[in-house]
């Protein structure tokens, strides 16, 4: 009797670690009974899917802080932009009041 791939039986422990920012998120699997080859590969595919669901999560909480730090910096340099542009028109007069007095002189 031939075996195929298919009617393989396969006995294995398969485990995944993911580290994130904040936390570690374990994926471990164990397989202690008989498994054909389709069903294990089946189920370390889940297994693999849920760890890149699980990392696209974190990217996706990322870009989101990172899209708040963004605003908030752009905030700022709207305020130190706006207060450049009162110094400079503050210099500017000042500049022209000197001259009227170096002119009057």
């Amino acid at each position: 009797m031939s075996k195929t791939p298919d009617s393989e039986i396969v006995k294995s422990t398969s485990s995944r670690l993911v580290e994130g920012d904040s936390r570690d998120v374990r994926f471990v699997v164990l397989f202690s009974t008989c498994l054909t080859a389709p069903t294990f590969k089946q189920l370390e595919i889940d297994v693999n899917l849920d760890a890149v669901s699980s990392i696209l999560g974190d990217l996706k909480d990322q870009a989101n802080q990172m899209s708040v730090t963004v605003d908030n910096q752009n905030e700022q340099i709207d305020r130190i932009t706006n207060a450049t542009d009162k110094n400079i028109a503050h210099a500017k007069q000042a500049t022209k009041r000197q001259q009227a007095i170096l002119n009057n002189n």
